[in-house]
Order: C-alpha cells, then sequence, then structure tokens
C-alpha cells in the first residue's frame, strides 16, 4: 500500500460515528479566539462537533508526529505550488 494510503486508511479508521460508543474523557483546553474560531468553522464546514475536530487535529498531529520520528517525510501537494515537503520543527 502506498505511503499516502496509510495515511487516509490512519484517519478513516480513526473517525467516529453516532452509531459507535467510543469512551470519551473530559477535558479542558484554553484556545485563543483565532483557533476556537477557525475550529468552529471547520466543524461548521464538515457538519461535526468542535470535539470531533480537535480529536482528529490531535490524531494528525500523532501521525506527523509518528512519522517524522521514524526518519519519514510528510509531502503535501497543491495546485498552485505542486509537492512541498512540510518541516515541522
Amino acid at each position: 500500500m502506498p505511503r499516502h494510503d496509510n495515511a487516509k486508511k490512519f484517519m478513516s479508521e480513526k473517525r467516529s460515528s453516532p452509531e459507535q460508543s467510543i469512551p470519551v474523557v473530559r477535558t479542558t483546553v484554553n484556545l485563543t479566539p483565532d483557533a476556537i474560531e477557525a475550529v468552529r468553522q471547520m466543524a461548521k464546514e464538515r457538519g461535526t462537533t468542535v470535539a470531533d475536530v480537535i480529536r482528529r487535529a490531535i490524531w494528525i498531529e500523532k501521525y506527523l508526529h509518528d512519522t517524522l520520528k521514524a526518519g519519514g517525510k510528510v509531502l503535501l501537494e497543491d495546485s498552485d505550488h505542486g509537492v512541498r515537503e512540510l518541516v515541522i520543527r
């Protein structure tokens, strides 16, 4: 399976549906006004909750961290600039 398919598989496995009963732990996160507005906008556009957007962001960050820790690279492709390497410090 190509590497980019691994990322798609990883994210599809982490998506929750209303039918699934996934245990959760309630926590508090302090966000800047800009950050909460961005999260709310994403939730609205996706038809989901703020909590779901934050959970997905955490799983994406974990995937990126694990990939880079293992010596891998994260490449992004867009229509304007082609393929670029994502550098996270």
